[in-house]
């Protein structure tokens, strides 16, 4: 509830923020626009960038001698839902001292220093392909946006399966077929994501694949798919930790073909393992290869992801 309280009008507000978006104007030409932000991670890294640790909230205090004209505007004593409260205290003379107050919640403000931090130390790659595993990474181009619990009602669906999981059997043999059937089954037990897939375009090309935590999005998922499908006009940053190469070998996880015709004990005694552990360990590879990141894709932990509004933007 507003606590406003003017002779006549609400100027003197506006006299007092005009200055703010004034004073913005000279300091800085860019807002930017959140679509994730993984706050809890940010809050970790800056207690850790922060001499008094994660700052939970801000308050500012100032005054202000005021003119006659701006005293005019202005009387007694105000609190807005800017979270913003001043008094007006006499002095001698005549003269007049606002008095203003300011609580802040730094949640955004933490996401921009944040940035403003890693270019400071230096700690951000600007190139995916040169930066180690776990290095902090910057990089822009073509997002994607998939969200596979989409899936989830169609396993209901018979008629869907078959023709997405089995496919086309007049060609299969039986045991593609019977194959074919199994996945349908086990793919229901694999965990359904939201994904997001970043192509950086020119030169230095490259593909990242980020799982991503819907509850660290700004704009929910569903309101980005039903406006642009897949892919997400614009351009969009991103800024996060690298944690997996592109697969340049081929890998030696274990397969329901890699184990045929073999005892389950002699494969787990082999590998120092249990029965159930080289079970799992057979539908995790299954999961990563049918739902996870693709082998030529960079795996990429998201703490970031925004665009830049300019005054001058290009496409």
């Amino acid at each position: 509830m507003l606590g406003f309280m003017f002779s006549e009008t609400n100027e003197g507000d506006m006299w007092f923020f005009g200055k703010r978006a004034r004073k913005l104007e000279r300091e800085s030409k860019i807002v930017y626009d959140f679509m994730y932000h993984d706050a809890r991670r940010v809050a970790s890294f800056i207690s850790q960038m922060e001499p008094g640790g994660h700052l939970l909230s801000m308050k500012q205090s100032s005054q202000e001698m005021l003119s006659k004209s701006n005293r005019r505007l202005y009387s007694g004593s105000f609190s807005s839902m800017f979270g913003l409260k001043a008094d007006l205290e006499k002095i001698s003379g005549g003269q007049s001292i606002a008095s203003f107050e300011r609580v802040y919640d730094p949640l955004w403000g933490n996401a921009i220093n944040f940035i403003k931090y890693l270019e400071g130390m230096k700690l951000i790659h600007e190139s995916i392909h040169n930066a180690n595993i776990g290095q902090f990474v910057s990089f822009s181009g073509i997002l994607k946006i998939l969200d596979l619990k989409m899936l989830k009602d169609a396993w209901g669906m018979p008629n869907v399966i078959s023709q997405i999981i089995i496919g086309n059997t007049s060609s299969m043999t039986e045991q593609q077929i019977k194959e074919n059937e199994l996945a349908s089954d086990i793919i229901k037990l694999f965990p359904l994501t939201l994904q997001a897939y970043m192509y950086e375009p020119g030169e230095n090309f490259s593909a990242s694949w980020m799982n991503l935590d819907p509850e660290c999005m700004v704009v929910p998922a569903d309101n980005i798919i039903m406006k642009y499908g897949v892919t997400v006009q614009g351009t969009w940053k991103v800024i996060g930790i690298k944690d997996a190469y592109v697969d340049t070998v081929e890998s030696n996880d274990l397969t329901f073909d890699s184990i045929r015709g073999r005892k389950w004990e002699d494969i787990a005694s082999e590998r120092h393992s249990t029965v159930i552990a080289i079970f799992a360990e057979i539908l995790s590879s299954m999961a990563r290869k049918g739902l996870g990141r693709p082998k030529i894709y960079y795996g990429i932990t998201p703490i970031l992801i925004y665009r830049e509004i300019t005054p001058n933007m290009a496409e």
